[in-house]
């Protein structure tokens, strides 16, 4: 059933208001049974960021996102995806942060090290292996 965002937002601002903890578990599980749907279609984290990206800004309050690559190391490269235009507010970015997180966990090859989450704008850090990124 479509919701308006601004309707979504209000509700996410209420809840969390109410009770954070709940909103953020909830966030992380159907982030997770997003992530089991989606990653039938991509495999790899690199497929969904990659070939997703009218899939994601049409899910998620996302206007714009990137990946970015940050660190290689004989053991892991970090890297970074970062969001612009989620909502309104920091709980709904905190919200969205929570069910990507949830999401991206799907994917074993990814390890989330970092976040940082602002009114608007999410960044997630994240690293996979050096054997993952060979397959």
């Amino acid at each position: 059933m479509p919701v308006p965002g601004n309707l979504l937002e209000e509700i996410v601002n209420r809840l969390y208001t109410y009770d954070r903890e709940w909103l953020m578990k909830i966030g992380r599980k159907q982030g997770e049974e997003l992530g089991l749907y989606l990653s039938t279609f991509y495999p790899s984290i690199f497929d969904l960021i990659a070939n997703s990206k009218d899939v994601l800004t049409q899910i998620f309050p996302i206007k714009r996102f990137d990946l970015e690559s940050l660190k290689k190391s004989a053991e892991a490269t970090i890297f970074v995806f970062k969001t612009a235009g989620v909502g309104r507010s920091k709980e709904t970015a905190e919200f969205v942060n929570e069910v990507l997180k949830g999401l991206f966990s799907v994917y074993r090859e990814v390890l989330i090290c970092n976040c940082q989450v602002n009114v608007g704008l999410l960044e997630i850090g994240f690293e996979i292996g050096a054997a993952e990124m060979e397959k």
